[in-house]
């Protein structure tokens, strides 16, 4: 803490930032595969379909973190990792292993 009050950046305090924010993504990413992205690869007939609906899945999460760190594009990165590794692990945890690459992969404006 400065001595004017407000905080003073440290390389200490930016780690424990980022982990607050992977945590925070972690739940989110995770929920939201369970709610956007399950019914819909449930229901998918074709790989287009279930290619789509992951597609959408990656743009929601691209969104989220623009929404919430869009100041900070460092938080961002971590908000997308954590949020993209979190709906791939819980759409690996319900049995679905196909394509997750759109996850990974999906870049705003692509």
């Amino acid at each position: 803490m400065s001595c004017s009050g407000t905080p003073v950046e440290t390389p200490e305090r930016g780690a424990a930032q980022a982990r607050l924010v992977s945590r925070a993504a972690a739940a989110w990413g995770s929920t939201a595969a369970t709610q956007l992205a399950l019914p819909g690869l449930r229901r998918a007939k074709t790989s287009d379909e279930r290619d789509a609906l992951l597609h959408e899945l990656a743009r929601t999460v691209e969104l989220e973190a623009s929404h919430q760190f869009g100041t900070d594009p460092a938080l961002g990165a971590v908000w997308c990792a954590a949020a993209h590794e979190a709906a791939c692990a819980r759409l690996r945890a319900v049995g679905w292993y196909g394509p997750q690459a759109h996850l990974r992969a999906y870049r705003p404006g692509i």
